[in-house]
């Protein structure tokens, strides 16, 4: 892990970068998506994660999302999002508060939220260069997730991805992070 950051009374979240959590997920289904990538040329192989707890009201939004990406050359950004339903396997790290249950797994309701942000984001930013986009890693909570906090956290670690790749430091993350946490 790169970085823990707590905003008070706002949230928290947790970064893994060149490092996934132990939340991989067998696929049940597969969305892809291609698209045409950035410019910037980089031969680089990163993964990331970003797994969030933001206090919305009464309501405490929480979800965990991972990624690897593999450099190509051919011009494209080639996604590869697995959705798992399944809910019987529980993520006893995680950053959740009780009573929410974090599982692992994404259910296709916030796999699609993913995809439509990940494409939304490249096509306006076009922040990731031409490559394999790997989505297989993830937990979301019982109660507190929703599509729109997924898409989120998918617009986030597309950012954060992109500063990876730039070898971009924790100041820059850590900015990233609390952006998103005071945007919603």
């Amino acid at each position: 892990m790169i970085a823990e950051i707590v905003v008070e009374g706002c949230g928290e979240a947790k970064v893994w970068l060149d490092e996934l959590p132990a939340t991989f997920f067998k696929s049940q289904k597969l969305k892809r998506a291609t698209m045409t990538a950035s410019n910037f040329i980089n031969y680089k192989n990163v993964s990331g994660a970003i797994e969030m707890k933001v206090f919305k009201g009464p309501i405490i939004l929480y979800g965990l999302l991972g990624m690897r990406f593999i450099s190509t050359d051919d011009g494209h950004l080639d996604v590869a999002l697995s959705i798992n339903n399944d809910i019987s396997q529980a993520f006893t790290e995680a950053i959740v508060a009780k009573p929410e249950t974090a599982i692992i797994g994404l259910p296709e309701e916030y796999a699609i939220s993913v995809l439509e942000s990940i494409i939304h984001t490249q096509q306006i930013h076009r922040l990731l260069p031409s490559g394999n986009l790997e989505i297989n890693c993830g937990a979301h909570g019982l109660v507190g997730s929703n599509p729109i906090f997924f898409g989120l956290l998918a617009e986030v670690l597309s950012r954060l991805m992109s500063l990876q790749l730039m070898s971009a430091n924790q100041k820059q993350i850590k900015t990233c992070v609390l952006q998103a946490i005071k945007r919603l």
